[in-house]
């Protein structure tokens, strides 16, 4: 009888172990298949090629919320946690987690829970990946399994500072594996080799959110645990595929080009639609009204842009057009002013003696226009206008593109230092 033997129990089919340093006897649910039992006083463990006791450092072991033979439901099917080991990488002392070993009576199958810093993945044992495990030497950088590209995230190695509960593995004595984790957010695939045995595991999950977690252990003190960082195979914010959102933004904007130039501008051309001129008198200045000869502007896909242009002569004077834009069929009336100033002096300048103003989103139909004119002059003035089509002005096209470039250069930032956040290199989404 080995060592190990002398510890257990055998009581109504069922398999226990009893503790020698504080007398609590736990149930064996795999007993043909446990490696390493630690009982929950973290004073002792034992192996089935026991050598002696081993006292281990197991205080921190049952830190985390959740606790040995807690259970989850996960898609119909009971997992209870039998046992918790504290981890660390053996290459980044502050990459630490804590791994729940889950176990289906059911099914006899394990599962493991990982949380790093409240950020958990779930992965389940599978089979080889096809032809993997027989090209060590090249340990790609990239999987693909199933249609899905998994991108290598990290190669380690790991020890255990403390470990509670029953364990198929050793998680102790794990200098000779090798680890190697592949993630596709929000999937993830981890790879690990028995350098002596030259034996490799397979696994396959998903990050799960805290909500996710707290529901199918209703355990709600889950979704309030602090969390720092990104976790390793944590999606993107709101699920986001950054990649396809520039694509799509990008074109969008070429949309908006396409529209701008390639179909709205065939509806805009430059044209003059009447020319005239007026003489305003210092006598009747005051009353004189202008009516325009009538003009048509015809059906189109976008409204019509009307620019107005006033000249004259000024010396040291100023003029105020009063413009009035009337619909003859609706009787609608737009109303605008355009002023125009000149004044000189010895060696000095300012004003012009012409301006214009233009009328947008001027739908179809017949027009004519009304002048009215003031000025300070105290000669006649002749004024000449020149209303013509124009097109208009696509700020607005340009804003909505720069506005989208802009969410997109953000966005691929934002992203960049998501990542960083994941891969540890920065703490916080803007260093």
């Amino acid at each position: 009888m080995s060592e190990f033997e002398n510890y257990l129990l055998t009581e109504e089919s069922k398999t226990f172990f009893t503790c020698k340093a504080c007398n609590r006897k736990t149930e064996l649910l795999f007993p043909e298949k446990v490696n390493i039992f630690a009982c929950q006083c973290g004073k002792i463990h034992c192996e089935h090629d026991y050598k002696g006791y081993y006292y281990t450092g197991n205080q921190f072991a049952n830190k985390g919320l959740l606790k040995l033979g807690q259970q989850a439901n996960l898609d119909g099917e009971i997992w209870e946690i039998v046992g918790i080991a504290n981890k660390f990488n053996t290459k980044l002392a502050f990459d630490r987690w804590i791994e729940y070993v889950m176990f289906n009576k059911k099914t006899e199958k394990f599962s493991f829970l990982n949380c790093a810093y409240g950020n958990y993945t779930w992965l389940f044992e599978r089979e080889r990946f096809k032809d993997l495990d027989s090209k060590k030497s090249e340990k790609p950088r990239i999987l693909e399994v199933d249609g899905e590209v998994y991108k290598l995230y990290q190669r380690y190695s790991y020890r255990s500072n403390s470990i509670i509960g029953q364990f198929p593995y050793d998680p102790i004595q794990s200098k000779d594996i090798n680890c190697a984790d592949f993630v596709s957010p929000p999937n993830a695939i981890s790879i690990e080799e028995n350098v002596k045995t030259n034996e490799f595991s397979y696994f396959q999950g998903r990050h799960f959110y805290r909500k996710e977690i707290a529901s199918v252990f209703k355990d709600d003190r889950i979704v309030y645990q602090s969390r720092e960082g990104v976790g390793m195979a944590q999606p993107f914010y709101g699920k986001i595929d950054v990649g396809n959102f520039s694509r799509i933004g990008i074109g969008f904007i070429l949309l908006l080009l396409l529209l701008n130039f390639g179909i709205f501008n065939q509806f805009h051309h430059s044209k003059e639609i009447t020319s005239f001129s007026v003489t305003s008198s210092t006598e009747t200045r005051s009353s004189d009204e202008f009516v325009t000869q009538s003009f048509v502007l015809k059906e189109q896909v976008v409204p019509h842009y009307l620019n107005v242009y006033c000249g004259t002569f000024l010396n040291n004077e100023w003029l105020e057009a009063a413009i009035t834009l009337v619909n003859e069929k609706t009787g609608d009336e737009r109303e605008l002013g355009l002023v125009l100033e000149h004044y000189s002096g010895d060696g000095w300048e300012e004003g012009s003696n012409a301006n214009d103003i233009g009328i947008s989103e001027v739908p179809a139909g017949k027009y004519h226009f009304k002048l009215k004119i003031y000025s300070d002059s105290v000669s006649d003035k002749s004024i000449s206008f020149i209303i013509s089509e124009e097109n208009p002005s696509n700020w607005n096209f340009w804003l909505i593109g720069f506005i989208a470039l802009g969410i997109i250069l953000l966005m691929t930032f934002v992203k960049q230092q998501f990542e960083r956040m994941r891969s540890g290199e920065i703490d916080t989404l803007f260093g």
